[in-house]
């Protein structure tokens, strides 16, 4: 394509511009607001301030230009970026340097100029708006194109599937809850609009009967900005699964060490709940379209490999628990609970797949895997109903004695062991499972 010289001599221009501008302005603040010199700099000042402006108005000409053949919108983010923290790492320890050579340096220094290469030279700034104005013009391409996409479709069928029939028995259980606190019991919140939709994204244990469904809006907010961040970089042609996926879990292991240093508390929870959970559902995209295929290792290999690594670094750190729902309890740096979490998944994907090979039973299980929405949702309050009929027991007769009834009113995680045997947990498993596949069959 023909290079249009007019727009080379205006880049010319304004850069020269940019210059004079910079030169005007740097002792402006100094000189006499009365004399000369102060006037001077200000017509100088004055007349160069079209220069920025320009950059931005011949990149979006470019950008939009139907006669150019525009390099992607990705790649000049890319390209930005590279710029923004090549220079800023010069300028950043360009201090340092001098520092120590003079023998001031300390972690105050240190701490100046990694805050300075994190957030640029002030001088660059324009490329930080550079890139926000390029991914905005990739959000308006994608929003151009969203009916083709059915995006809106889409969300409505996550909507359908996950989040109405979690707000409908969030109604149910907040309603139950008052009904129980009439008769004693202090579980749950009250029934204001917040704990039916907000607290259901803040911290889902709002009527505490269903609390074990919280991750429902959570991973419907996940698979919402999925669908969105994948028509985004579909646009940027980025969407390379191994780089998403990296991404994600690089924002998960910072979350992680976020969380040790506390800084995810609160409110912050919400997001930080998104971003911990996300790379877990990346894996999935990432093991259907890349490694399925090639998990062929044979049996006794794939536990030697996955069971030696899990036996490793149980030996080497303090113990593998940790709490997603409220992002606390890392133990063990923001690394390890991601070992952890693909090593268990990985052992119990290679049984899932050798029960599924079993003619026998192997249809009764698909049953309870289509049905484990209402598993989640009901299991919490199957128990409170199997404690409530020992409850009944120790009221009418004299079995049960040792039932704590205080416990039973006001704690939810309250487990009565009939006979205080570890085998009455079976009866609690068994209806955890069994009484939900009932309400979902009659429903």
């Amino acid at each position: 394509m023909t290079r249009i010289v007019k727009y080379d001599i205006l880049r010319i221009i304004a850069s020269f511009s940019i210059v004079l501008l910079h030169v005007s302005a740097s002792y402006w603040s100094v000189v006499d607001l009365h004399g000369k010199e102060f006037l001077v700099m200000t017509i100088y000042n004055s007349m160069t301030r079209f220069a920025v402006p320009v950059f931005f108005m011949l990149s979006g000409l470019f950008l939009v230009s139907p006669c150019r053949e525009n390099p992607m919108a990705g790649k000049r983010i890319l390209k930005l970026v590279m710029l923004f923290y090549v220079w800023s790492a010069f300028y950043a320890f360009q201090r340092i340097v001098v520092d120590t050579l003079k023998g001031d340096f300390s972690m105050e220094v240190w701490r100046a100029a990694l805050e300075r290469f994190i957030f640029g030279h002030v001088h660059m700034w324009f490329l930080q708006i550079l890139c926000g104005f390029y991914l905005r013009w990739a959000l308006f391409l994608s929003w151009q194109d969203t009916w083709d996409m059915n995006i809106g479709d889409c969300i409505w069928k996550k909507c359908r599937v996950l989040l109405l029939p979690y707000f409908l028995w969030n109604l149910f259980y907040g309603v139950l809850a008052q009904v129980l606190h009439g008769i004693g019991f202090s579980l749950g919140e009250v029934l204001p609009f917040r704990t039916l939709f907000l607290s259901p994204f803040i911290d889902g244990h709002q009527f505490l009967y269903n609390f074990s469904a919280w991750f429902v809006p959570t991973l419907f907010l996940v698979e919402i900005i999925n669908v969105l961040m994948r028509k985004i970089l579909g646009v940027l042609r980025l969407k390379y699964e191994w780089l998403i996926f990296i991404v994600s879990l690089v924002v998960g292991m910072v979350t992680i060490q976020l969380a040790i240093g506390g800084h995810v508390w609160g409110i912050y929870k919400f997001p930080g709940r998104l971003l911990l959970m996300f790379p877990g559902f990346q894996m999935g995209k990432i093991y259907k379209e890349k490694i399925e295929t090639y998990d062929t290792l044979p049996d006794g290999i794939y536990f030697l490999i996955v069971i030696g690594v899990q036996i490793l670094i149980s030996i080497f750190n303090a113990g593998l628990a940790f709490g997603v729902v409220w992002v606390t309890s890392f133990a063990n740096g923001f690394a390890i609970p991601y070992l952890t979490v693909v090593t268990g998944i990985a052992f119990w994907l290679r049984i899932a797949k050798l029960i599924s090979e079993m003619p026998v039973g192997s249809g009764k299980l698909v049953t309870v895997g289509r049905n484990t929405y209402s598993i989640m949702m009901h299991h919490v309050a199957v128990f409170m109903l199997i404690k409530g009929i020992f409850y009944l027991c120790s009221s009418l007769t004299p079995l049960c004695a040792e039932f704590d009834r205080e416990l039973f009113f006001h704690d939810i995680n309250y487990v009565y062991l009939a006979g205080g045997t570890e085998a009455s947990k079976w009866i609690y498993l068994l209806s955890g499972i069994a009484v939900p596949l009932l309400i979902n069959e009659m429903l």
